[in-house]
């Protein structure tokens, strides 16, 4: 999400970018500074005193080569010396010894001309660098011939010439053009062939086309590691424009990581004040800014400012996206005095270069109109946001990013100025559309934790939300949300069922991979892994391969031009497949918007039923409901007094389920709920009304991750039954014994107590009943229990029907990931950010595993009894109908606003579970058996496993407050929820 205050557009990644593009893209040759040209000039006398001006003068005619080359090498010192008048008269006095020399239409007279057009680019005078690249192509394509390097040279000075007066059509022909060329000519594996595929990737992402500005920065950053070294300019300019990228998919940790290298290359080969160095520090700068840390971005953008207004002239680019991102970050700390003359010249800069039509300027109206917008000068913002929004869709396209970032604001302000008319309303709809297209156009190319990270900086639900639009709102959260996770889950079965035999060639790579870096991950419980830099390296080395595999995995599976499955889903066929006595209750969580660009966290509900219209309802503040939630997962792990806890599932009812019931038409009796945030940790069957009836008394309640389940359920029941009749049980594990111990690694670990994984008794009665019941139906039951309910016999398991999992479920926190020996602490880091890793199931030998690690201890993980969320999605369910994991706490994990918990649920969604039957908190083990038995005796014979839940639980949470109370009841018979 934008965050409120802040406008940092790619663009402005761009000022960002563009200042890659002036002092960043570079030429064909390997120059200093390539600059370029302009029409013939006198010669005007420079550094050397007059009395040996005239003996090089009189020298020229002897040795004139070798007088251009010494005039040349001079001109590249005062540039890098920042010397620019200077340089610019050098430049053209080696143009006129060329015209006089050798012919106004000779081949030296068009290197020196390209030179020139360099430096009048690199200093934003345009005009002057067109007319001296044209004449110089002009003179090598005549002279050469049209296919040749000196003439692709140009065409790429050329096309970044359009690309900074945001000519992009004409800019990616000119690319295009030279790159056929380098190829033909050159080879496409030479290191001027990489320049150009570089500047063309640089082209891309500016303008939004993030699939390929990966495609070709990737290209070009192997050319030239393999011809120009790891640590060459070259190749910190490509890594640099690739944390460009990442920055704008929302993967902050990898930029920073580039950009950290970056600068460490650029300083040791340019100084710490060069342009390219600074450039880098202002990005850096940015970066911070995205993230949030004003604490750590502000010296850096404040130092790229001084620098620069001591480099250039004050009207350059440069120093007006210094001063542009400077008074954004003021702005954002509510310093609007600070901040409104910083603005205000990065504009008047702007209006003159690059000039009215560019996205730059574009960005600057914006920000002064956010500016003006934050303090409620309302009237004032207007203009400056339909000014700046006219400029982006003409040169940007609606798609893009910066276009919808503006958009985004003025429609904010419009309906903070009353103005809901069909203009308006049009302009969300619009806004709406374009952030679809825009996931689905990443998706397409990016992996999982890409997909991830730039979902988060979307945010689609909160403009229709402050529109209060329902239908629009119902139909992006049932495309929306959840999205992530979808599309992984369709690029698998794509790809399961494609012939191409390199799809399967891909595939059997990526699981590969991901075993070991399962495995490399899980090492990070030792030393091996934590200590040694050589092991951290081929962890990221094998990570990296991972993100290339699914990305090209996504290629295959959907590939550009197609359209994702959720982003299709209309409301209407989610409500021909909600039940005629059911409603779908689909939670979200949002930020309101407040006006004057303030928004606050909060949730929300739409509610569908098979008839009539979709229903908005604002349930508040999002600190009140998450507080609450908070209190009711601590009661849930303890003892507290009745009353305490009635008040507590009564007001969670009133927050959750109240305003929701009053949005029912009569005949409703079973609610599907879609959780999100926090309400993913709530088993609403044990709220209470203010009648003190059980939710879950009233109505059956199911669950789904998002209303589009339920059409995907349709289309199951539609082809009939699994063929498969296999039911798995995995039972009473012997947590004492490690099968197949080997060698062990040594380490450090602060393991819980021995009697973390007690015996389960119980689910040997589970077991038991379960076999029984299932050989009944004609099921074949194979039950793994003891020695035998292992790891590895898991891992053998091949798409069972049902698969029961009884057993002990583990969750730590980010804060009791083990703290490690080593310098950075690095493991500990990795732990606390990987629930996935996190997120256990107990099997045999896992108490042994946990007393090994308390004792420094690492056994191989292949078989170490600790079953992590990621080696779950590793397994082959694809055509389980019912996953059951009646152990403790399995459905914990992380939750994602919009993509539910990262933790088993994920994992085992991921390994393609139909119907996933998990708990919230500890459970009891006779008690479970006992709701186990009513479950699966109604879930076997009728097929309807939600339903058979609902009703279980119903008459457990009814027969044990009756026994024992309210308190009992909700924790023995309140966890189960189950998922489909």
């Amino acid at each position: 999400m934008s965050f409120p205050g802040l406008a940092i557009h790619l663009i402005l990644a761009l000022g960002v970018m563009a200042s890659v593009r002036l002092w960043g893209t570079e030429p064909s040759v390997s120059t200093t500074l390539a600059p370029a040209v302009a029409s013939p000039s006198p010669a005007v006398p420079v550094t050397v005193a007059q009395a040996q001006e005239s003996e090089r003068e009189a020298e020229a005619r002897k040795d004139e080569p070798g007088l251009v080359a010494a005039l040349n090498d001079e001109a590249d010192g005062h540039l890098r010396a920042h010397e620019f008048d200077v340089a610019e008269k050098l430049r053209l006095r080696v143009l006129h010894l060329e015209e006089e020399h050798s012919g106004k239409d000779s081949l030296p007279v068009a290197d020196a001309l390209l030179n020139l057009g360099w430096y009048y680019g690199n200093m934003a005078r345009y005009e002057q660098a067109q007319e001296a690249f044209d004449r110089c192509l002009e003179i090598r394509q005549r002279l050469l011939g049209p296919e040749t390097a000196p003439v692709a040279e140009v065409l790429n000075a050329l096309a970044v010439l359009e690309e900074n007066r945001s000519n992009y059509t004409l800019a990616e022909a000119f690319y295009r053009q030279a790159i056929s060329i380098q190829e033909k000519v050159l080879g496409p594996q030479h290191k001027d062939t990489a320049t150009t595929l570089n500047n063309l990737a640089t082209l891309y992402w500016i303008t939004g086309d993030y699939a390929q500005a990966e495609k070709y920065f990737n290209q070009a950053l192997t050319i030239r590691e393999k011809t120009l070294g790891s640590n060459s300019l070259a190749v910190a300019s490509t890594l640099n424009n690739l944390a460009l990228l990442d920055s704008s998919l929302g993967d902050y940790d990898e930029a920073e990581g580039y950009f950290e290298r970056v600068l460490q290359i650029r300083k040791a080969w340019l100084g710490p004040d060069h342009p390219f160095t600074i450039t880098t520090l202002f990005q850096l700068g940015l970066l911070y800014v995205r993230e949030g840390d004003d604490a750590r971005a502000e010296p850096l953008l404040v130092r790229a400012l001084e620098v620069r207004q001591k480099t250039y002239q004050t009207d350059h680019p440069d120093v007006a996206r210094s001063l542009f991102q400077l008074g954004l970050l003021y702005d954002r700390q509510k310093l609007y005095k600070k901040a409104e003359p910083l603005l205000l010249k990065a504009l008047e800069i702007r209006r003159k270069t690059p000039g009215e039509e560019h996205p730059e300027y574009a960005a600057s109206l914006d920000a002064l109109a956010r500016h003006n917008h934050a303090q409620g000068r309302l009237a004032e913002a207007l203009p400056l946001y339909e000014q700046a929004l006219k400029i982006d869709q003409e040169a940007l396209g609606k798609n893009h990013p910066d276009t919808l970032d503006i958009a985004t604001d003025l429609a904010y302000l419009k309906l903070e100025l009353g103005q809901r008319d069909d203009n308006a309303v049009q302009l969300v709809h619009e806004i709406t559309e374009a952030q679809q297209n825009v996931l689905n156009s990443v998706f397409t190319f990016a992996a999982a934790q890409q997909r991830m990270d730039f979902e988060k900086t979307m945010e689609p639900y909160n403009l229709p939300a402050a529109l209060g639009d329902a239908n629009l709102l119902a139909q992006v959260i049932l495309r929306t949300k959840g999205v992530v996770l979808d599309s992984l889950l369709e690029d698998e079965a794509v790809t399961r069922a494609g012939r191409d035999p390199e799809v399967r060639e891909l595939m059997e790579k990526e699981r590969q991979l991901s075993s070991q870096l399962s495995r490399a991950q899980e090492n990070i419980f030792g030393v091996d892994f934590a200590d040694s830099p050589t092991a951290v390296a081929d962890r990221g080395k094998m990570e990296k391969e991972e993100q290339q595999l699914e990305a090209s995995l996504a290629e295959k599976g959907v590939g550009s031009g197609k359209t994702r499955r959720a982003l299709t889903t209309d409301v209407s066929e989610v409500q021909e497949v909600v039940p005629p006595d059911a409603a779908l209750v689909e939670y979200v969580a949002y930020h309101r918007y407040a006006g004057r660009l303030e928004y606050e966290p909060a949730y929300g509900a739409i509610v569908l039923t098979r008839n009539g219209p979709p229903q908005w309802i604002a349930l508040g503040p999002a600190t009140e409901i998450e507080g609450r939630v908070r209190i009711y997962q601590k009661y849930m792990r303890k003892r507290v007094r009745e009353s305490a806890l009635a008040g507590m599932l009564r007001e969670l009812h009133q927050s959750l389920c109240q305003p929701v019931l009053a949005a029912l038409p009569a005949g409703i009796h079973r609610l599907i709920i879609s959780p999100d945030g926090a309400l993913n940790f709530v088993s609403f069957a044990t709220l209470l009304d203010a009648k003190d009836h059980f939710f879950g008394e009233d109505f059956e309640l199911n669950y789904v991750s998002s209303g589009r389940d339920l059409v995907e359920n349709a289309r199951a029941i539609r082809k009939g039954p699994l063929p498969n009749k296999q039911l798995i049980i995995f039972a009473n594990p012997d947590y004492n014994h490690l099968p197949d111990a080997a060698p062990n690694i040594r380490g450090n670990f602060t393991a819980r107590n021995d009697d973390l994984f007690p015996p389960l008794p119980g689910t040997e009665q589970e077991a038991a009943f379960l076999q029984q019941e299932a050989r009944s139906d004609g099921f074949e039951v194979h039950l793994y229990h003891g020695t035998d309910a292992s790891k590895a016999n898991l891992f053998k398991q091949n798409s069972p029907y049902v698969l029961h999992l009884a057993t002990h479920g583990l969750y730590l926190s980010p804060d009791e990931a083990p703290n490690l020996p080593g310098s950075s602490g690095e493991s500990a880091k990795l732990i606390a950010a990987q629930p996935m890793l996190r997120s256990l199931l107990a099997l045999t030998g896992a108490a042994v595993t946990l007393r090994d690690w308390q004792q420094g201890i690492f056994p191989p993980t292949d078989n170490d009894g600790l079953l992590t969320a990621q080696e779950v999605s590793g397994l082959n369910l694809d055509r389980t109908w019912l996953v059951a994991l009646s152990a403790c706490d399995t459905g914990s994990g992380e939750a994602l606003a919009g993509e539910g918990v990262l933790g088993l649920r994920r994992g085992f969604a991921e390994a393609g579970a139909q119907n996933l039957l998990m708990t919230l908190w500890t459970v009891d083990d006779a008690q479970t058996a006992e709701l186990m038995k009513s479950f699966y005796h109604e879930a076997l014979s009728t097929g309807d496993a939600p339903g058979a839940l609902a009703h279980a639980q119903r008459a457990s949470l009814e027969e044990v407050r009756q026994k024992s109370g309210l308190s009992e009841a909700v924790r023995k018979a309140g966890p189960f929820i189950l998922s489909y």
